[in-house]
Parts: structure tokens; C-alpha cells; sequence
């Protein structure tokens, strides 16, 4: 039976993949920073699904690249667990940590900063309760 909720889960330490449904997908890796490529790839082929074009595909991944890199260096987390959601012209991406370090916010350099602003349309990092997280968003362009 098919009830929109697909669930691939490895042993502990290996990457998972959740599809709840069409328009939302979440991914955790392991807290090191060799899993990132595998954020990248998901994001590009997700956001490709969506209809964005090459550009925007390449800007997202940079994007989740960095964000995703920021939270790894600052916390040495358990696990990463990145969601990205759609409406169908907007995509959002929040990465968020498990099990690490108590951290405060950290410092992004201007170059970061100036690539960050020139690929998505905004983004942002959070410190909650000890847990640092990220979102940002990207909208498609018009003749996408």
C-alpha cells in the first residue's frame, strides 16, 4: 500500500531519506563534513524536480553548501537533518543539528555573506535552546 510516505533508514551513522509527500523532503547525514556532498545532490535534483533552471539549481547548492558547512564547523553535531519544502515557485531549506556542542551564533565572514546574498533570496542562521539552525529560500524565476 501507497500512502505518500516513502522511508529509506540505514544503520545509525549512514545517511536517511524521508519523502512525506510531494513537497516536502527531509534528509539527515552524520555531522562531518565529507556528508555534504550528499545535501548538494539532493538539493540540485530536488530543486531541478521543482522547475528550477540550471542557474538557480547551481546558486541553490551553493547555498546549502555553505549553510550546511556553517553548522557542521560550529557545532560538531550528531546529525544534520536538512527539510526543504516547495509551493511550486519558492523553495525553502532548513538545516538543523542534533547532538552537538552548545553553541552561540556564529561569526560569518563578508565573503560568505556576499555569496549567501547573491544566491538565495534570504537566509538566516538561529541559535534555539542551544541548537543552531539554518533556513533560506530561493524563488524561481519568472520564465522558469
Amino acid at each position: 500500500m501507497n500512502d505518500g510516505l516513502s522511508t529509506l533508514t540505514e544503520e545509525p551513522g549512514h545517511a536517511a531519506f524521508q519523502l512525506e509527500d510531494r513537497n516536502r523532503v527531509e534528509l539527515c547525514i552524520p555531522g562531518r563534513l565529507e556528508f555534504v556532498p550528499i545535501v548538494r545532490v539532493t538539493v540540485s535534483g530536488y530543486a531541478t524536480r521543482m522547475g528550477f533552471d540550471i542557474d538557480e539549481v547551481e546558486d541553490l547548492r551553493i547555498a546549502v553548501d555553505e549553510l550546511t558547512s556553517i553548522l557542521i564547523d560550529t557545532s560538531s553535531p550528531q546529525s544534520v537533518t536538512l527539510t526543504l519544502e516547495t509551493d511550486g515557485t519558492k523553495l525553502r531549506m532548513r538545516g538543523t543539528v542534533t547532538g552537538g556542542d552548545a553553541v552561540e551564533m556564529p561569526e560569518i565572514d563578508r565573503i560568505t555573506e556576499q555569496i549567501l546574498g547573491a544566491v538565495v533570496d534570504d537566509y538566516q542562521l538561529v541559535v534555539h535552546e542551544a541548537t543552531l539552525a539554518f533556513t533560506a529560500s530561493r524563488r524561481r524565476s519568472p520564465g522558469a
